[in-house]
């Protein structure tokens, strides 16, 4: 399979347009259409309906293009590895930075690989694990480091290093009103704002916990999946939500954020280094695996 007309697929399937796609290429559009159709002659499929409405993928060019998109990464791999095995030290490494990696870890992790590797150029893609998942999976990140929710499973093409235990606890801004509460219990926390994202399914959790205490659930929530704006909303704000120790300890440390002492809501989370089972780490990779590891002994070996 040609490598080529595989890059030009890509590009139609990411702009939905052949005359875009060479633009983005710097090709003309014949060229681009000449590929296309050679590889449905190959493939003995139909990848796009072309009309008005540009070119609409097949059944066909979803499948293909994640393992397409596979194949381009792995690529880039060999290139860099073929470079190594040539005394090159230059390179490219993608990492995913969950969101409670944030804080303390990754910026630890990234400030000695730059120094120690400087013509290794790092692109760093930030997010929760839902959204970094599949840019792993596809080869837009070579690696990631997440601390999934307790409700989410990752794929079985995924390899992981296992790291730390992230502790969620119930936090809110510093001077809330239910801090100087002594005895605090689940009832008390009906009456405010929660924050919490439902695609991860902790609302369920939190649905049976509040049932359990014999109380309705609170009605006022508001679904954010936005780290940065669900920080800012605490700190100003009188809501509560449930966040990991990692991502609210410079909040904390800094009298911005503390911790609700309701142990009902405590839960531990697996925090994982992870890559793809069927490429091999290049040598960036592993470098930047071996600093993870070092930082993660002297932050969290307690």
């Amino acid at each position: 399979m040609d490598i080529l007309r595989l890059q030009y697929f890509l590009a139609v399937m990411e702009h939905r347009n052949f005359a875009r796609a060479a633009e983005f290429l710097n090709v003309s559009q014949p060229a681009v259409t000449h590929a296309v159709n050679k590889l449905e002659k190959e493939l003995m499929v139909r990848l796009f309906d072309r009309g008005r409405f540009g070119a609409v993928p097949t059944e066909f060019a979803e499948t293909l293009e994640h393992r397409a998109r596979l194949i381009m990464a792995e690529m880039e791999l060999a290139k860099s590895d073929l470079a190594s095995m040539r005394g090159a030290k230059k390179g490219r490494l993608s990492v995913g930075i969950g969101t409670g990696f944030a804080s303390r870890l990754a910026p630890k992790v990234i400030s000695e690989f730059v120094r120690r590797w400087p013509d290794i150029s790092i692109h760093c893609e930030g997010g929760n694990t839902a959204a970094l998942k599949p840019m792993l999976l596809n080869g837009a990140i070579d690696l990631m480091l997440v601390a999934p929710p307790l409700s989410m499973q990752l794929d079985e093409e995924i390899a992981t290093v296992e790291l730390f235990d992230d502790v969620d606890k119930l936090t809110v801004r510093a001077g809330h009103p239910l801090l100087e509460k002594s005895d605090l219990q689940v009832t008390d926390l009906v009456d405010y704002t929660w924050l919490v994202s439902r695609n991860v399914g902790l609302w369920r959790r939190f649905r049976q916990i509040f049932q359990d205490a014999g109380v309705a659930p609170p009605e006022t929530l508001v679904d954010m999946s936005s780290a940065t704006l669900g920080l800012n909303t605490l700190i100003h704000s009188d809501a509560i939500a449930l966040l990991g120790t990692e991502m609210s300890h410079a909040y904390i440390e800094r009298g911005e954020l503390a911790i609700l002492p309701v142990e009902e809501f405590v839960a531990h989370r697996k925090s994982y280094f992870c890559y793809r089972k069927r490429s091999p780490m290049k040598l960036s990779a592993k470098n930047f695996l071996s600093l993870v590891k070092k930082y993660s002994k002297e932050l969290y070996s307690s």
